[in-house]
Formats: C-alpha cells, structure tokens, sequence
C-alpha cells in the first residue's frame, strides 16, 4: 500500500467514463485508481484504453504533483547500484559494473565555488562592461572617418552626450 491517501477526481474523469459502457468505464476507473496509488500502468484494451490514453496528461501530473510535492515515489524503483534483474538461465557474460559514489557522470567540469564574495562579482562584471562599452565606442569612433562631414558631426555630439551613461 502506498502513503498517498487521496487526489482530486477531475470531473473529466467522470465525463469521460460516462461514455464507457459498464465494463471499460471499470476497466478505466480501476487503471486511473492504479496509477493514482500505486504508480502502476494497466494494459488496457478497446475504449478503455482510449478513454485513459485521453486523460493521461492529467493523470500522469497529478502523480508527478505528488511526489514532487512528498518527495516520495509512488513506482516502485531499483536501487542504482543494484545490479538489474536478469534471466538466471542466461550465464552473465562479463561481471557488472558500478559507478563509484562519489563520481558524477557527467561530461561537465566540477563546479567551482567562487573565491570572491558576490558584491565584488558584480562590481567586476561592471568594470568588465565599461570596457566592452568604451570598446565599442572606440571601434564606433573609427569607423567615422567613412562618413559624411555632417554625419561626423552628429554621430560625435551623440557620443559625447552618452560617454557619461
């Protein structure tokens, strides 16, 4: 038995199963309890099936709601370093393999915390903008020379006027 207790019958549920004739709509209201309690899928067949298929999305999140929200698995699940399940008439080949514990799989570098406390972060992330900004000032004053006397003397007065921003 699972510790889940209750979960809210949506009246599609109800609306959907009144469709049904007497032996799929219990066919389909046992598979919805199934799956609400125990996480388990039924193999259904005929209308309902497609009556379940039809309100699986609810179904499958109300169940996910759960269990995020209790931290509890409603399936049940094999321990990861337990080896899986096997044919004991088929010999094992190669003997099984388990990550280590402390390894992460994971192509990623280790995280590294930072040595800087966050105000100094950010207060070096806006050096590192002011640079980038006098940067492309810098490129934008270069590329002046391309243009109309006129067009110089706008595109100087605009710089002028956003140097201070």
């Amino acid at each position: 038995m699972s510790d889940r207790i209750a979960f809210n019958f949506y009246v599609s549920y109800w609306t959907t199963g009144k469709e049904l004739d007497d032996a799929d709509r219990l066919a389909f209201y046992d598979a919805l309890l199934k799956k609400q309690f125990t996480g388990q899928d039924t193999d259904l067949t005929g209308m309902a099936r497609f009556a379940y298929l039809s309100q699986q999305y609810s179904i499958d999140r109300q169940v996910k709601g759960w269990e995020d929200k209790t931290k509890k698995s409603l399936t049940p699940t094999q321990h990861p370093t337990e080896p899986p399940i096997e044919d004991p008439s088929i010999p094992p080949t190669e003997p099984p393999t388990y990550p280590d514990n402390d390894s992460v799989m994971t192509n990623e570098p280790p995280y590294q915390h930072p040595t800087e406390p966050p105000y100094q972060q950010e207060q070096e992330k806006g050096k590192e903008k002011g640079k980038e900004k006098e940067k492309g000032q810098e490129e934008l004053e270069g590329e002046l020379d391309m243009f109309s006397p006129l067009a110089q003397k706008l595109a100087e007065q605009y710089l002028k006027q956003n140097k201070t921003i």
